[in-house]
């Protein structure tokens, strides 16, 4: 999934921003599911659907169809969604 964020071509500020706000936002989902039960399910539920997505597009969805970033998106989030709320 990085290298659909992240491209070759891009700056070197901004492959440093995206690590320091990927690390922010771990550190933040770590703490809540570490301290509120109800919100840790929920964020973990939605990782692994986010997971799930990626695994299902690159298995399955990729040799039906040509690579298109907005399905491959659509994928996670519909996964991270249902499962999440599914947690």
């Amino acid at each position: 999934m990085f290298t659909l964020v992240i491209t070759n071509e891009q700056e070197e500020w901004v492959v440093w921003v995206t690590l320091l706000s990927s690390l922010i936002l771990g550190a933040f989902a770590g703490y809540a599911t570490s301290r509120w039960g109800h919100i840790g399910v929920f964020i973990v539920g939605g990782w692994m659907g986010g997971v799930l997505g990626s695994l299902f597009y690159s298995m399955i969805m990729i040799r039906f169809m040509e690579h298109n970033d907005i399905i491959a998106w659509f994928m996670v989030a519909l996964f991270a969604l249902i499962l999440s709320w599914l947690s």
